[in-house]
């Protein structure tokens, strides 16, 4: 468990410096196509593009940490009504389910990723670099939901969480 565990805090670090990059080249981006939309009056294509594939990237290299600190959305009004092993029961299986479907988006968007031969308007970048994000961010998800599981197990062993155990 510590080994896994330390294997995640490296990938997340490494997910963290990667959003800090994408997020500082939307901003430059954005920045630009602003002042030369106003200032030049001629914004240049390419701006928005790629800040639409900056937020795509966005979105799937943060997602895995927000899986990981229990940040995402999600409902539960219900399970949080009942005593901890039930609430701890509950987040497996939906961990479970959730690991279910990260599975069949991983298959279908890599398929995709690997299937589109079409290139961007503007930038003329093929769309297998946009598309395939997707499938890396369901594999770490899937890995964060795994720690997320095995935690559950930890506490309903009564061994406390994975994190307690890894200290």
């Amino acid at each position: 468990m510590k080994i896994y565990k330390k294997i995640l805090d490296i990938i997340e670090k490494i997910l963290t410096v990667l959003i800090a990059i994408v997020f500082a080249v939307m901003l430059v981006a954005i920045v630009y196509l602003v002042f030369t939309r106003y200032v030049l009056h001629h914004a240049p294509s390419w701006c928005e593009e790629l800040a639409r594939f900056g937020f795509l990237y966005l979105v799937f290299l943060t997602c895995p940490i927000a899986v990981r600190k229990g940040t995402h959305l999600q409902v539960d009004f219900i399970s949080s009504q009942y005593p901890p092993k039930v609430h701890h029961v509950v987040s497996i299986i939906s961990s479970l389910v959730t690991i279910g479907v990260l599975a069949f988006l991983f298959y279908q968007a890599g398929t995709l990723a690997l299937e589109v031969t079409t290139l961007s308007g503007a930038m003329q970048l093929p769309y297998k670099y946009l598309y395939g994000i997707m499938p890396v961010g369901c594999f770490f998800m899937a890995l964060y939901s795994i720690e997320v599981i095995l935690d559950d197990i930890m506490a309903l062993a009564g061994r406390g969480t994975g994190e307690e155990v890894a200290k």
